[in-house]
Parts: C-alpha cells; sequence; structure tokens
C-alpha cells in the first residue's frame, strides 16, 4: 500500500512539467515552409518581384513531378511537370498555374492533402515524332506544349524555330505591316494580344491558306498556318497583312571593287543584255508596275562595284517592300550576278522578239489572204464573226489593223490581231499597242491605226427561225428576267452598253431555240449593237432591228 501512494505522488510531481511542455513556444525555423504561389503563372514567366517560379518548382521536386533545380524560369521541362500535376489531381492539363492548380498546390504542402505523382508517365512530342504531327494526343500520355489548353499567348513570346516565323527569321527574311488585302497565300501577322489555347512557340506570323465568311459574326475570317503542325480560323479585323522581304543574295566573285558601271559600257556574251541581242531581240521603255520577271533597265549612271560586262539590262526575280516603304527589286544580269536595286533607279521595258518572216519592202493590204495560222486565219477556222466597236484598246482586245500599205510586215499577217499591253510612246505622242497576228509575230502600233472588234461565237442551230412568240428557255436572259419576277417595257431613247433591248424582227435566221426576244447590249457601233441573250449566244443586231426597253 505504501509503494501505491508513493507512486501517486511521484505521477502527480511530474504533472505540472508535461502540462508545460505541451504549451511551449517553437523555434519558427524547426517548421518546414508550404508553398504559397501569390500569383499565376504560365509557360516563360521567370522570377521577378517575387520567386513564385522558384517556389513552383521547389514544390514539383518535392513530389516527384520534376527531377531539375529550381531556375526560376518556367520552361518545357516546368510546363510538363505542372501538366503531370494538374493530371494526378484532376485538374485541366492546361500547363497553366492558375488559381485552382496554386490552391490544390497550398492544400497540399500547407494541409496535408494527398496527391499521386505520376512523373512515370511518358510525355508524347509530336514535333520529334513528324510522322504522328497533328494526331490527337494519345490516352494515357501527357501532350507535349505545343497542344496545351489556356494558354494566353502574347507577341513578345519567343517562336519556336519550326515556326513559320521561326522558318522566316532563319532564312533572314523580314517583314513590315501592308496595306493590302488578305488573299491566300499571304503572310499575315496576329494582332491580338492574349489569345487564348494557342501552342507556345507559335510565333506572330502565319501564313494564309484559306478565306471565307463567317455568317454567325458577320466577319471575314482566314484560316492561317502558323507552322508546327497547327492552323487556326481568324478574324480578318484581328490580323495585318505584311510584306516578307527575302534577302538579296549577290555573288561576289564577279565584282571587281570600285568600279564604276556605265551605259555605254559593252555587255558580255553571257549577261542578260548580251543573251538578248545574241537572240536578235530589242527593246523598248514600257509603262507599268515592275514585277517578277520584268525586264528592266539600270538607269542609275555611275553605279559602284558592278562587274564589267554586266550590261545595262536585267531580269527581276523578286520584289520587296525596304524599311521606307519602297519597291526594291532584285535583278539578275546575268553572269551568277544578281543585285538589289531601287525601283525608281530602273526603267520597266518590253522585249520583242525577231520577226523570221518579213519580206523586206513588203506592203501590207487588209485585201491580202490570212494564212492558217495568223489570228484570223485561227478565228474563221473556228467559224468566228467580228464586228467594229467602240471603247478603250486593253491588253486582250481584239483590233483590226486600218493602216493600208504598211511596210514590211510577213505575208499572210492577216487583218486581224490580239493587244499583248499597250504603252506611251514618247517619241510620237501617242499610245500605242503591241499585236500579235500569229505567225510568231508581233509588233507596235499606234492606237490611232487600230480599230477594236468584238468576236463572236457561231451559232450552231443552223436555219432555225425565230419568232417572238417562242418560248424563252430559263438560262436565257428573258428566262433570267422571268424567274426574278421583272416586267419590261418599250422606252425611246439610245441603245447604250448595259441597254436591255427587243429583237423587233420576226423570222430572223439561225437564232437558237429558247433564246427569247430580250437581251443585253454588251458593245455598239456605228451599224448595230451586240446583243447577249444567253445560253452563250452573243450576236450582231442592227439599231433599225431592235427596241429599247425598261426593265422593271
Amino acid at each position: 500500500m505504501k509503494k501505491i501512494i508513493a507512486i501517486a505522488a511521484f505521477i502527480a510531481a511530474i504533472s505540472p512539467i508535461s502540462a508545460f511542455a505541451q504549451q511551449a513556444d517553437v523555434d519558427p525555423s524547426a517548421i518546414p515552409s508550404c508553398a504559397v504561389i501569390s500569383a499565376n503563372l504560365r509557360y516563360g514567366a521567370r522570377d521577378t518581384t517575387d520567386s513564385s517560379v522558384s517556389t513552383l518548382q521547389d514544390f514539383l521536386n518535392s513530389r516527384g513531378y520534376l527531377s531539375s533545380q529550381p531556375s526560376g524560369f518556367f520552361g518545357q521541362k516546368t510546363f510538363a511537370a505542372v501538366r503531370a500535376f494538374q493530371l494526378a489531381n484532376n485538374i485541366s492539363a492546361s500547363g497553366y498555374v492558375g488559381p485552382v492548380t496554386r490552391a490544390k498546390i497550398r492544400d497540399i504542402d500547407c494541409n496535408g492533402a494527398t496527391s499521386t505523382p505520376v512523373a512515370a508517365v511518358p510525355v508524347w512530342n509530336p514535333i520529334a515524332n513528324s510522322d504522328l504531327r497533328g494526331i490527337v494526343c494519345p490516352v494515357g500520355l501527357i501532350c507535349s506544349p505545343i497542344v496545351q489548353t489556356r494558354y494566353g499567348w502574347h507577341s513578345t513570346d519567343p517562336a519556336a524555330s519550326d515556326s513559320v516565323e521561326g522558318l522566316l527569321r532563319a532564312q533572314n527574311n523580314t517583314w513590315s505591316k501592308s496595306s493590302g488585302d488578305i488573299t491566300v497565300g499571304s503572310y499575315v501577322q496576329d494582332i491580338l494580344e492574349g489569345r487564348l489555347d494557342q501552342p507556345v512557340g507559335r510565333g506572330a506570323i502565319g501564313k494564309v491558306t484559306s478565306v471565307s465568311y463567317d455568317s454567325s459574326t458577320s466577319q471575314r475570317v482566314a484560316m492561317v498556318d502558323f507552322g508546327r503542325g497547327y492552323a487556326v480560323g481568324i478574324r480578318f479585323s484581328e490580323l495585318s497583312p505584311l510584306y516578307v522581304i527575302s534577302p538579296v543574295v549577290v555573288t561576289p566573285p564577279v565584282v571587281q571593287t570600285q568600279y564604276v558601271w556605265h551605259s555605254t559600257d559593252p555587255a558580255a556574251s553571257d549577261s542578260v543584255e548580251g543573251q538578248l541581242r545574241a537572240q536578235g531581240k530589242t527593246w523598248t521603255k514600257s509603262y507599268g508596275t515592275i514585277i517578277a520577271g520584268s525586264y528592266v533597265q539600270d538607269i542609275l549612271e555611275g553605279r559602284l562595284d558592278q562587274p564589267r560586262g554586266r550590261g545595262a539590262i536585267g531580269k527581276v526575280t523578286s520584289v520587296s517592300y525596304n524599311a521606307n516603304g519602297q519597291l526594291d527589286a532584285t535583278v539578275d544580269f546575268g553572269r551568277g550576278y544578281s543585285v538589289g536595286i531601287h525601283a525608281s533607279e530602273l526603267s520597266l521595258l518590253s522585249v520583242v522578239s525577231p520577226v523570221v518572216q518579213v519580206q523586206s519592202r513588203y506592203y501590207w493590204h487588209s485585201s491580202d489572204a490570212a494564212a492558217s495560222d495568223s489570228i484570223e486565219g485561227q478565228l474563221r477556222a473556228q467559224n468566228k464573226t467580228w464586228a467594229k466597236a467602240s471603247g478603250d484598246i486593253t491588253a486582250g482586245s481584239y483590233v483590226q489593223d486600218i493602216l493600208e500599205g504598211r511596210l514590211d510586215q510577213p505575208v499572210g499577217r492577216g487583218a486581224i490581231g490580239k493587244v499583248s499591253y499597250v504603252t506611251y510612246d514618247s517619241s510620237v505622242s501617242q499610245s500605242t499597242a503591241m499585236v500579235d497576228f500569229g505567225r510568231g509575230y508581233a509588233v507596235g502600233i499606234r492606237v490611232s491605226e487600230l480599230s477594236l472588234l468584238t468576236v463572236t461565237n457561231p451559232v450552231v442551230q443552223s436555219r432555225y427561225y425565230w419568232h417572238s412568240t417562242d418560248a424563252a428557255a430559263s438560262d436565257s436572259v428573258e428566262g433570267q428576267l422571268r424567274a426574278q419576277g421583272k416586267s419590261w417595257t418599250k422606252t425611246p431613247g439610245d441603245i447604250a452598253v448595259g441597254s436591255y433591248v427587243q429583237d423587233t424582227l420576226e423570222g430572223r435566221l439561225d437564232q437558237p431555240i429558247g433564246r427569247g426576244a430580250i437581251g443585253k447590249v454588251t458593245s455598239v457601233s456605228s451599224d448595230g449593237a451586240t446583243v447577249d441573250f444567253g445560253r452563250g449566244l452573243v450576236v450582231g443586231i442592227r439599231f433599225s432591228e431592235l427596241s429599247l426597253v425598261t426593265v422593271n
């Protein structure tokens, strides 16, 4: 009994000491700190005002998602580790550390919640596995940063080497904003900061693969390929068209330093000018826009550091706009030498091939027979007809030579030709047209010596007599007007291009069935009008056989 009392007294004596120990202060430095990330983080972030990225990396290391020392930079390894953590904790695996992910990290690290590391799950990268590019991320794998969601893109983000922008930079191309239209093949710049769900490394520059109209927003949109297997539809209003400028490549071996070129210097046989001369070709100054493929003449006397024998004539291989908004051209002068020259220092040329069928001093007359391989001969073989028309002579127009006795023309040339281009001859203060008569012969003729023509296809329904009571087919002009519920009335006035007219000649021969009575005038001359009745029928009719109508 005495022993029991003694033990009880001992326990009572030490009880205050145990209570004191439970209430004692604890050294804060001995308590492990928990991960508190104060700001949202995305791919590319760095430690700046605080160490949030390093804190995130410490946490991911401690949980087995990351196996590298904290760097303070949110790179691809950190991105993949964040996605692995999100996947393990039923969070959308976007790689973006937002409020939900930050709260989960704090809950796990500060409150003892559990998480299952999945660092052993392999990472699938569609860039490394090029044969899988564009395929949806396989089930059970953590996709690379190119397919992550909720990433907000910014123009300051670096472009990956396999993006369109990265490839352009690798080729030393530059670009500037343009005022032109956005079309298929255009280079464009994304101008919407913070665009969501874009792949990391996408870059700002893309190439348009198609354009369409979005009726839901009443806006035009473009499908833009940014490279890396990624294309996206973007509204025109969120894109800026670009001029992409290729670097000018100059082959140095042919350049004699400090050699000053002059237009009087002879052209070597292997220069562009030398080759043109050897082929018997000539050239004249022309008016128009300098484009790739144009022949041009260097008009800057005393140009420095040019190769001897270069010549004055070159061919344009590319054009672009420089930083000052000036048009530049890369000109190939032959001899392995190309150079970039301001368009203002070049003159556009028309190069004319020699005429091989010219019989010296032969005088052409309109009564001369046209050869079968001339333009006129080919039109006749197709049973086509022509009539004089009013209007401007432009590239593509059919014309008739009206100068009797023109000298040095090839036999069988014919009267009819097709205009290749029109220019202004300052030596005679007149417009001139380059006219192709076929047979390999083209010649410059003053516009005042030409008559504009309308060429008409033959009507294939031979001997059919048309009457105004005949029904009009649905694809005739009259049929289309009726389908639209329109009507017409005869009206006084002059018949002009664009007028609707009614054929008043009953029993007109060789007209197609279903032609209808109503047609639309496409051209007029002193004799009559060329009338389009639809169904592929265009025919010349005298004014006296037509009645002007007003369509209501």
